[in-house]
């Protein structure tokens, strides 16, 4: 039996991009190595429920836990940047309630996905089990020399902003714990974070990155690159693709391959990333209590 894992998505949505689709993608990804708990915003609840019903049978190893964020919400409205604080605050709640259902279920691993920056890692660092951390981002700074392009108001914001983050990868203790625990299991999301993390806190790490192509992205892509071989000619081909008139149909099975790759590919980086967990002591194997039987469960702190 593949033992259980507990996952962090904060935003985590099917039908969001930017945050909230690179979660959704990620716990699905990671579902396919076992029973997997989402730790998540109950925001999110409404959509995820709706998605799952389609195909109840797709998410049976998804049981995702929805924790509401209501503290310190009008702070953002007059300082947007204080979503840092309020988030965690939910991550805080998010971690007790990990923390319980690790003592019921025994997880193998604890991986912490969305928000992908890397300011705030939460106290998912302190559990008793290994974590894999990432996709992380949000540690590169602009480049001095592009801010006098950027126009005044362009400079001062973006300036500020390098000297911000600096100060944090300097000053900030959370992501040093969490480096120094995910150690072998931290996940850049490009090649220049990669050397950020190494310069800053001395890790190494493997470069995932953390969104894939849209599906209509996929098709337009096979379309362009199928063979006239594959229609009844060359000009048939090329009338059709001018006429906009073209059936998907033909190209939905190597679609769905295209992105089973890219599932794929991503799952076998993540499962590299996460190999060494095997050789350390036996944690998380815990006997199993009377965990939670329903996949979709509303946590109130």
């Amino acid at each position: 039996m593949q033992s259980p894992l507990l996952v962090c998505a904060y935003a985590c949505n099917p039908y969001h991009g930017s945050e909230p689709g690179v979660g959704w993608g990620w716990v699905n990804m990671i579902a396919r190595f076992g029973e997997t708990w989402v730790l998540t915003d109950a925001a999110n609840r409404e959509d995820i429920e709706r998605e799952t019903s389609h195909d109840p049978s797709h998410y049976e190893n998804l049981h995702f836990i929805y924790i509401p964020r209501t503290r310190w919400l009008s702070a953002e409205k007059i300082w947007p940047p204080a979503y840092l604080w309020t988030y965690r605050l939910w991550q805080r709640e998010a971690y007790k309630l990990g923390c319980e259902l690790h003592r019921k279920i025994g997880f193998s691993l604890v991986h912490v996905v969305t928000y992908v920056g890397f300011r705030v890692p939460g106290p998912f660092w302190k559990m008793d089990i290994p974590l894999v951390w990432g996709p992380i981002g949000g540690l590169e700074n602009t480049p001095w020399r592009l801010l006098p392009a950027m126009g005044v108001s362009g400079a001062i914001h973006y300036g500020c902003r390098n000297v911000i983050n600096t100060l944090h990868k300097l000053l900030l203790r959370e992501p040093k714990h969490a480096f120094a625990k995910a150690r072998g299991s931290i996940i850049a999301a490009t090649s220049g974070i990669q050397r950020e993390i190494e310069h800053w806190y001395g890790e190494q790490s493997t470069v995932i990155c953390e969104v894939g192509a849209p599906a209509a992205a996929a098709s337009n892509l096979l379309e362009r690159r199928a063979s006239p071989r594959q229609g009844a000619s060359a000009s048939a081909a090329s009338a059709c693709q001018a006429s906009g008139r073209c059936q998907l149909g033909s190209f939905d099975s190597r679609r769905r391959a295209l992105h089973h790759q890219m599932e794929t590919s991503r799952a076998a980086t993540w499962d590299r990333c996460s190999m060494h967990l095997d050789r350390q002591s036996e944690p998380g194997r815990r006997a199993r209590d009377d965990g939670p039987q329903s996949r979709f469960r509303y946590y109130q702190p």
